[in-house]
């Protein structure tokens, strides 16, 4: 009679394998692409030490991050990765929604919204590098791609 000690090597090493294939692959999946902006009031003067701040949702989960401006406007968010059980199938297709605030004197003001589809790098701006001039204290529109306020700046398509 043979021992099951070799069955279950093999069955530990696939597990292995499923386990680190799926790692890498989260780790190129983004619910938030890394982002830079500059924030400018609608004349074009830098908004310096304000809070911003993103807040996402992804299968009924929400996250929220957020940074300040720098004495030129400027702020960064870094990637968000989605978080996932082990087993966890992945639809073709994937809805994630961000919204985009500065917490202004006169109030918060919601500058961007952005819904995607896919979990690509870049999918924000298909593909584009995410970086945006967003105005404050303008009458957002959602028919706007950027919604009214942002456009992209220094970005090239791939």
């Amino acid at each position: 009679m043979s021992s099951p000690a070799p069955i279950l090597r093999i069955a530990a090493l696939a597990a292995l394998l499923f386990i680190g294939s799926t790692s890498v692959a989260r780790a190129k999946e983004y619910l938030c692409s890394p982002m830079t902006g500059q924030l400018v009031t609608p004349e074009g003067a830098p908004v310096p030490d304000t809070p911003v701040r993103r807040s996402w949702f992804w299968r009924g989960k929400r996250g929220e991050d957020s940074t300040v401006t720098d004495a030129e406007g400027r702020f960064s968010f870094g990637p968000v990765h989605p978080k996932r059980g082990l087993f966890e199938r992945i639809p073709a297709r994937e809805a994630v929604t961000q919204d985009y605030f500065a917490d202004l004197p006169e109030g918060p003001f919601q500058f961007l919204t952005l819904s995607t589809r896919g979990l690509a790098l870049n999918a924000e701006t298909m593909g584009r590098a995410f970086n945006i001039r967003c105005r404050t204290l303008l009458d957002p529109y959602a028919d706007d791609i950027h919604f009214g306020t942002c456009s992209l700046i220094g970005a090239e398509a791939p």
